[in-house]
């Protein structure tokens, strides 16, 4: 021991400490769990956009469904009317039976 200003310091012996054989296969065993982890989580982010996009595309294609929807039980009122029956009947050439051809039929 040496001292300098009043404080101890120890003499190295001027051998540098061994590095464990072990340390390069470390740090390779780190960087590549670092890089799976990268790549994980990569890979779980563009998963997530990619389910993100479908059920977007899907409530924008319900949306279109219902409109459709609805159209469609409006025409179904419009063409199920009398009136238009009646009008789609003449048209084809259909004309009323007279009373002699209707068969009623009683319990």
């Amino acid at each position: 021991m040496t001292r300098l200003n009043g404080r101890r310091y120890l003499r190295s012996s001027g051998r540098r400490k061994k590095r464990s054989a072990h340390s390069p296969q470390i740090i390779l065993l780190i960087l590549l769990v670092g890089i799976a982890a990268t790549v994980g989580y990569v890979w779980e982010r563009v998963q997530v956009l990619r389910q993100q996009i479908a059920i977007t595309e899907l409530e924008e294609q319900i949306v279109k469904l219902e409109a459709h929807n609805g159209y469609l039980r409006v025409e179904l009122l419009r063409l199920s009317e009398t009136r238009h029956l009646q009008g789609a009947a003449r048209r084809f050439g259909f004309i009323f039976p007279s009373q002699e051809q209707i068969v009623r039929l009683y319990k």
